[in-house]
């Protein structure tokens, strides 16, 4: 073996193995002493069935976070892959991703042409912008994960 290679495997070896007994004999032992001590439940844990407005809150997420799901990978497929634009760029990755939806005007998410119009937006940017608007257009409650995130981290943007 070469001098200077750093540690040889037989040392490596050594080392994890000691590290593996210490914790067995230090930590591991202690640690199923205290779970075998703890007392068992006497009946099932109590489960509330879901209500309504969890089970519409969750759907609503999943349809915007498909919607977004959609959106990216139309405008990613694409040869270069799209990855920032105006708002009317991704309003056609997003009525490509999903067919048969319309995006938001790009003034209905507040951005006028004169005054503010952006040119590299992120998905995460646009989504955060026209998502409020989607779910309402749509009947839909809450931002989705995606949305939330995107409304999160566009909040800090400013």
């Amino acid at each position: 073996m070469a001098k200077g290679g750093g540690p040889s495997l037989l040392t490596l070896l050594l080392i994890g193995g000691g590290g593996y007994l210490a914790y067995q004999y230090f930590f591991a032992s202690t640690s199923a002493a205290q779970a075998s001590a703890m007392p068992t439940p006497a009946g099932p844990p109590h489960v509330t069935p879901p209500t309504a407005a969890m089970v519409a809150s969750a759907a609503s997420s999943t349809a915007l976070d498909t919607q977004f799901n959609n959106m990216v990978t139309a405008a990613t497929n694409q040869t270069p892959p799209f990855a920032s634009g105006s708002p009317d760029q991704w309003g056609f990755y997003y009525a490509q991703g999903n067919p048969g939806m319309t995006a938001p005007t790009p003034e209905s998410a507040g951005w006028n042409r004169q005054t503010n119009y952006p040119t590299n937006l992120s998905a995460a940017q646009y989504w955060a912008a026209v998502v409020p608007l989607i779910s309402k257009a749509q009947g839909l409650s809450g931002l989705g994960a995606y949305g939330t995130i995107a409304m999160l981290a566009h909040r800090r943007a400013r």
